[in-house]
């Protein structure tokens, strides 16, 4: 049955919103009994690991309308004492000129090694992070050690093979992100190396999303899940 704006079907209840080129979706009317439920589900249990409340909100509008919906997110957020206690208060943001905008996606890629972690079962204690400077889609893989070989391969198979090749790589001065092997395998590829001005790590536009991921595995998986962290990882980047 439907009545303007709104629809029900199969006893539920839905309403028409805008939603992607300005197409109608139809989201699901929650009541009231279920709105904290939901908050609590997607901000810090299965999916969702404490992000802000503007990346909650944006989740929560694809599915899901109530009245009010923006402020009772704000303040849930707010309010969560884990968020309040172990996120790291954040500074001012630093201001740089970008000397490249790419204008497609794979145009130019960023890398950086984060870690080390506290070792996982698996031994892995390392993260590299490659990241699309056009569509910030980000892969992360989990490493043993940040080798120039493991660092290397792991680009290789999880993104050059994956995606083809970028025609800039962008990374620091480092000898894991940097080695002569990276800059035979650019060599080889036709890619472009661009280098980061050392002591500048806002250079890099991956190490941005090194400080959402330090603080989605920080609060998601406490102390006592501490030796699973890549196992969680590919959770915190869907997120």
């Amino acid at each position: 049955m439907e009545e303007g704006p709104w629809i029900r079907h199969n006893g539920i209840l839905y309403i028409k919103r805008p939603g992607v080129e300005h197409k109608e979706v139809k989201v699901i009317v929650v009541p009231q009994i279920l709105q904290q439920p939901i908050l609590e589900h997607y901000h810090g249990r299965t999916t969702g690991p404490h992000f802000g409340r503007k990346k909650l909100y944006m989740t929560l509008k694809r599915y899901f309308w109530w009245r009010g919906m923006a402020r009772q997110v704000a303040d849930y957020c707010s309010q969560c004492i884990r968020c309040k206690y172990e996120m790291p208060k954040l500074g001012p943001k630093a201001i740089f000129k970008q000397r490249y905008k790419p204008r497609y996606p794979n145009e130019v890629i960023s890398i950086d090694i984060v870690g080390p972690y506290p070792k996982s079962s698996n031994g892995k204690q390392y993260v590299l992070t490659i990241q699309c400077e056009f569509s910030k889609y980000v892969c992360a893989v989990p490493l043993i050690n940040k080798t120039a070989v493991a660092v290397t391969q792991a680009v290789t198979e999880r993104w050059l093979l994956v995606f083809g090749s970028p025609k800039c790589i962008r990374s620091d001065e480092g000898t894991d992100t940097d080695s002569a092997i990276i800059q035979y395998l650019c060599k080889m590829k036709q890619i472009k190396k661009i280098r980061t001005p050392v002591y500048s790590p806002h250079a890099n536009p991956v190490e941005r999303f090194h400080r959402t991921m330090n603080q989605a595995l920080r609060t998601w998986i406490g102390r006592t899940q501490i030796k699973s962290w890549d196992f969680i990882l590919p959770n915190i980047i869907a997120a």
